[in-house]
């Protein structure tokens, strides 16, 4: 039980600096803070993307959609972790001059790296 814990405890903290960073790039509309995170392949979803695609066509699509859609903030509204704490979720609410969007993120953590995996942006 003690061991559970304190792994618990271990990688609490972890998943916060992820989320944190990431919610801090969202906010700033920072495509080059949000790049250090993506994986070698993406699972995007924007409006006028559905794909998986690679790291730097991913890179790509986000600073266009951002370019499209200046970031007036970024509003957390949960986050979690898998029970084996091998992967994260954010999901908040992207406040633009074009409106809001709802935004979900899927983190896979290997090797003690965190990659996005998935992010979509739906219009709300």
């Amino acid at each position: 039980m003690k061991l559970f814990l304190g792994i618990i405890f271990f990688f609490t903290p972890f998943f916060q600096t992820i989320t944190t960073d990431i919610t801090r790039s969202l906010n700033e509309g920072n495509t080059v803070g949000l790049s250090s995170f993506l994986d070698n392949q993406v699972e995007i979803s924007m409006s006028e993307l559905e794909a998986t695609v690679s790291k730097a066509e991913a890179i790509a699509q986000l600073k266009k959609f951002f370019l499209k859609n200046p970031v007036k903030s970024f509003t957390q509204a949960h986050q979690g972790n898998s029970k084996g704490n091998d992967s994260a979720y954010i999901i908040g609410n992207l406040n633009t001059q074009n409106g809001i969007f709802r935004v979900y993120i899927y983190v896979k953590i290997d090797a003690g790296k965190q990659y996005i995996q998935e992010i979509r942006f739906d219009k709300d």
